[in-house]
């Protein structure tokens, strides 16, 4: 019968991307949300834990290791050389 046969969607039909607004909009704040959930991440990481690294590495390696090193040296040199 001419003209009464109903579009039935395909097995897939749900996977076809169709160009309409609605498919954009959701595209876009997707894109967004990601762009500056990314953004805000690196920029907490660079603010906050970054510092804590670097404290860390400095307070407590680097001058044990300095202040460590100045001691054993004074010690040495004293045992060495016998001065007071």
């Amino acid at each position: 019968m001419p003209g009464s046969h109903s579009r039935v969607p395909g097995a897939f039909a749900c996977l076809v991307f169709r160009l309409e607004a609605d498919y954009f909009f959701f595209f876009f704040a997707a894109f967004f949300t990601a762009f500056f959930t990314a953004f805000f991440a690196a920029f907490f990481l660079v603010a906050k834990v970054e510092p804590l690294i670097v404290d860390f590495l400095l307070l407590v390696l680097l001058l044990p290791a300095a202040f460590l090193t100045g001691s054993l040296t004074a010690a040495l040199s004293t045992l060495l050389h016998g001065r007071t």
